[in-house]
């Protein structure tokens, strides 16, 4: 298997988690809008757990620490943010900061062919979760072709 293929899967997965994170953004600003709120959190729970799908698949430490924040942030609640913040979107917004510095990082750096900061089991991984992956992808979009390949 060549280094351009991981790459070109490195570059499909950065960019399904700027789709999602986009998803997240729009419920995000729904839910502090909104009277829903736990409605809206269940949606917004349930991308955030794709995310973190994707983040576990690519093996990147910048993700997986993300979320270790994020997890610990959870738990700490109402104490980890300035009085008068929703702790539930000070996280999120959080998360969605660190992942987008970093995929800019990842695909400039695939852009760049630095294959350095790919796992070398990637190939596998996304075969074995390809219908997890498809799942998140709308259906004839690239990424959903792309994935559909595999």
């Amino acid at each position: 298997m060549s280094r351009f293929y991981q790459l070109d899967i490195v570059i499909e997965l950065s960019e399904l988690c700027q789709d999602l994170m986009r998803e997240i953004r729009q419920q995000l600003n729904y839910y502090r809008a909104s009277v829903y709120k736990s409605e809206t959190a269940r949606h917004i729970n349930y991308r955030v757990e794709k995310l973190r799908m994707v983040a576990k698949l690519m093996r990147d430490e910048v993700f997986i620490e993300a979320f270790r924040d994020f997890d610990a942030m959870k738990e700490l609640g109402a104490s980890a943010c300035v009085a008068g913040e929703c702790s539930f979107s000070t996280r999120t917004s959080r998360l969605l900061q660190a992942f987008d510095k970093r995929c800019e990082f990842i695909v400039q750096q695939a852009n760049n062919r630095n294959t350095e900061f790919i796992s070398s089991t990637l190939m596998k991984d996304v075969q074995r979760h390809r219908r997890e992956l498809l799942s998140m992808c709308r259906q004839g979009t690239r990424h959903w072709v792309f994935f559909q390949s595999m």
